[in-house]
């Protein structure tokens, strides 16, 4: 028999190996047994609603979603709702969410429509068309009569039963026998929904794909408040139980176990599920998770509400802000004044208060207030290793912050932002979104470049955080972006190397790609892209661009072409171009806009396919820095190839750094007016050191500082 450590070992190797069920036979994929409870959970929930009939927002305290909710009442009464998020062209009567707006509007102590007529004769009319829509087979997706489905959209129906079932006097006023039938369906849905065969089907796809798993598990809390049937609560305390054990050290849940990665949004719907389950059942175990989630936003949302969203999976890359309801989740539970200071700044500016779940974020707000949590100043002027982005970096001297990641699967391993007020609001920002290298041989025509994204974890890459300086060092060959979720990983032939300096005035970053086998190929490119709201790119001198209110300069490349043209914010759509890049390439081409085109003008310059010999290798040498009254990088030079180095010298400091990328050790000397900081390597003790000699190992990297 197997010990318990032993046993979680070997489901940790299992999760590891059968990442993608695409790849395997159903039979061949393991799916591990329920999870037990690690607790006495309570036999009946000990809440039975989310809404609260005779406790309102204390006065003073925003609440976003309330006023959201009653926003959504009042178009309703107006017969405008088509005109909102919510009603998208559809009356109330249509829109299935509206039925938990509508109860919500009857029954909070927050509404300002209570006990309106209006909203009996819409919850009668939309459980009817409820009735009416599922009452047949839906032959397409292969549901019987009467089963609510998919998985995300029933929610929105069964989050209206949960709040509804067992107050006597509404349900008279809607109609017993009515809601008779909907509880019915309801109830059959997640039965149907979560049944041994697709529960299981669910179980062996979140081996790979843990997140899917959460997106299922929000109706089957609701199963277990309605029936009170222990199957349901031991589903859903397997997944949650899973969700602990996923958790990364400062908070994160990963997207899929092999990660981790950063994606705010399936992080949000984690944090959704454990503060739902915990709200149902007080489980402390759920309750843990949210309060190991603490550090998670203050560090992934710059002041006071822009996500610094660099490492994200690629194909989600979106630069923008997302919700505060589950940052107020996760206040409420932990008890924590940072999350609730996040939380309430996106409340004060009206910032991203999206309608899902509005009935829930509701009551996260009313409860954030309702608990009187104590905003606290968030975490600022820092460096900090972060084992969340497999031992990355991030640099916080608000309004400057950048990140960096050795994390698998990013679009980007360094980025950057500056947040600028206007009228006393954070209102925008601009960031370097990306800086990678990218090697093209198929037209670049295709939406998804070809080899450009970064690999997992045989990464090689060290990084080290000092008082307003960080040092990170990685290389690695570039995976086939076409084929990111595939095992084993199609990586190209080519070693890419990158060296970065980030301080509190500027970052510095210098990418070397070296080709390891003669190839096909049409270019290859560093690029480094652009985003900020309203802001473009201009000129600023001599290789150097100013993008809003960020300074970027090439100090040196052998690459021979540089185009500045306009760019995908999003790899999924090519054709969309908000963002703005240099890119610097070794072939004369047109514009990516030309290049994407359905018709491409009969002047587009296409770059033809060439077969590169070894040896083949280029680099380049650029910084990034918010603007100020001063210019901070003064110069920055190449110093060095084997092992990769150069010298910065930004805000009257000098700095000299290197990364020795090969695997062999190696010796510098920097000469005697050198300071050494700090080297680093992983596996490795500080380098031996005197004063004239640097005896590097390899895959190890050190900074020093001009006297």
């Amino acid at each position: 028999m197997l010990h318990h450590t032993e046993f979680k070992i070997v489901v940790v190797v299992l999760l590891c190996v059968c990442v993608n069920p695409r790849l395997v036979g159903a039979e061949d994929v393991f799916v591990p047994p329920l999870r037990p409870a690690r607790e006495t959970l309570p036999l009946k929930p000990i809440h039975r609603y989310l809404i609260s009939t005779d406790t309102p927002t204390p006065a003073g305290q925003p609440n976003p979603y309330a006023d959201r909710l009653n926003h959504f009442l009042g178009m309703a009464l107006q017969n405008k709702l088509n005109l909102t998020e919510l009603g998208q062209g559809k009356q109330a009567n249509e829109v299935p969410e509206f039925m938990q707006v509508a109860l919500w509007g009857l029954l909070s102590a927050d509404s300002k429509f209570r006990e309106r007529e209006e909203w009996i004769a819409l919850l009668q009319t939309g459980i009817d068309k409820a009735l009416e829509d599922f009452r047949e087979a839906d032959d397409e997706k292969g549901r019987p009569a009467g089963i609510i489905g998919p998985e995300m959209t029933l929610p929105l129906y069964s989050t209206a039963m949960v709040e509804l079932d067992g107050r006597t006097e509404l349900i008279e006023r809607i109609g017993v026998d009515r809601v008779r039938q909907y509880r019915d369906m309801i109830v059959h849905s997640i039965r149907w929904t979560v049944d041994d065969a697709r529960w299981q089907k669910h179980r062996q796809t979140a081996v790979g794909w843990f997140n899917l798993l959460t997106h299922v598990i929000m109706p089957v809390i609701h199963g277990w408040v309605l029936t009170e049937e222990p199957k349901f609560l031991a589903m859903a305390t397997d997944v949650i139980n899973q969700e602990v054990d996923l958790q990364l050290p400062n908070g994160m849940i990963p997207y899929v176990p092999y990660g981790p990665f950063e994606m705010m949004y399936y992080h949000a719907v984690d944090v959704r599920t454990l503060y739902l389950y915990w709200w149902y059942t007080g489980s402390e175990v759920a309750a843990g998770g949210l309060k190991k989630a603490v550090p998670y936003y203050p560090l992934n949302i710059e002041p006071p509400y822009h996500w610094n969203d660099g490492p994200t999976i690629w194909w989600k890359l979106a630069w923008r802000t997302f919700w505060p309801a589950q940052i107020a989740m996760t206040a409420v539970a932990a008890g924590d004044g940072e999350n609730a200071e996040i939380a309430r700044q996106f409340a004060r500016d009206n910032v991203s208060i999206d309608h899902y779940d509005a009935l829930l974020n509701a009551q996260a707000f009313q409860e954030l207030a309702c608990r009187n949590i104590v905003s606290k100043p968030v975490r600022d002027r820092y460096v900090v290793q972060d084992p969340d982005l497999r031992d990355g970096l991030r640099l916080r001297y608000a309004p400057w912050s950048c990140t960096f990641s050795t994390g698998s699967s990013t679009v980007t391993r360094a980025s950057c932002m500056v947040t600028h007020w206007e009228e006393g609001k954070a209102s925008t920002y601009d960031a370097m979104i990306l800086a990678r290298p990218v090697i093209w041989f198929s037209d670049p025509k295709q939406t998804e470049p070809d080899y450009s994204t970064m690999p997992p974890s045989e990464v090689l890459g060290v990084t080290w955080a000092g008082d307003r300086v960080g040092l990170a060092a990685t290389n690695y060959s570039p995976m086939l972006t076409s084929r990111t979720w595939d095992i084993p990983k199609i990586t190209g032939a080519w070693n890419c190397a990158e060296l970065w300096l980030m301080t509190d005035r500027a970052m510095v970053g210098l990418i070397d790609s070296e080709a390891m086998a003669p190839q096909a190929m049409r270019e290859l490119a560093h690029e480094f892209r652009f985003f900020g709201p309203g802001s473009t790119g201009v000129a600023d001198g001599d290789r150097q661009w100013r993008y809003g209110r960020l300074g970027f300069h090439v100090w040196a490349t052998d690459m021979e072409q540089v185009h500045v043209e306009s760019a995908p914010l999003s790899l999924l759509n090519a054709k969309n171009t908000p963002a703005w890049q240099v890119c610097l390439s070794d072939v004369q081409r047109s514009s990516r806009p030309m290049l994407m085109a359905d018709e491409r003008d009969k002047d587009c310059v296409v770059p033809p396919l060439r077969i590169v010999t070894t040896p083949y290798r280029r680099f380049s040498l650029v910084s990034v820095e918010p603007q100020g009254d001063a210019v901070a990088v003064t110069q920055v030079q190449r110093i060095g190839v084997n092992p990769l180095a150069f010298e910065a010298a930004i805000g009257g400091r000098t700095y000299l750094v290197y990364f020795n990328q090969t695997h062999r050790p190696v010796k510098v000397e920097p000469g005697a007016d050198v300071k050494l900081i700090h080297a680093t390597a992983a596996g490795h003790p500080e380098y031996q050191w005197d004063q004239k000699t640097l005896a590097m190992p390899a895959h190890s990297a050190a900074v020093m500082m001009r006297q």
